[in-house]
């Protein structure tokens, strides 16, 4: 298992972007996995602010696991089409979907 970094700039500030690391999901073209799916599991290192003429930019360093990738495949950041974070989203699966007791 070889692991590498990559950055992933979004507008928004993930819910758990507060303490490092943390467990992500990033969203990727299916062809560069090796399951086919499009998505990989990943660490989020650390979040930089950048204060920019548009607003701020938040800049992700993000760990992966390059097994996860097809071979000869290195990701980078225009690949990188959306990320969140795994305990967020699986909370709010539970909050809206479980059944509530009544």
């Amino acid at each position: 298992m070889a692991e590498k970094c990559v950055n992933f700039y979004s507008k928004e500030k993930l819910n758990c972007s507060d303490c490092f690391p943390q467990d992500a999901v990033i969203c990727v073209p299916e062809e560069l996995t090796l399951s086919g799916l499009s998505t990989i599991e990943v660490s989020i290192e650390s979040l930089t602010i950048i204060n920019s003429f548009c607003g701020k930019v938040y800049s992700y360093l993000i760990k992966y696991d390059t097994d996860l990738l097809a071979e000869d495949t290195e990701l980078t950041s225009a690949y990188v089409e959306g990320a969140f974070c795994k305990d967020c989203l699986t909370e709010w699966i539970e909050n809206n979907f479980e059944p509530k007791a009544t």
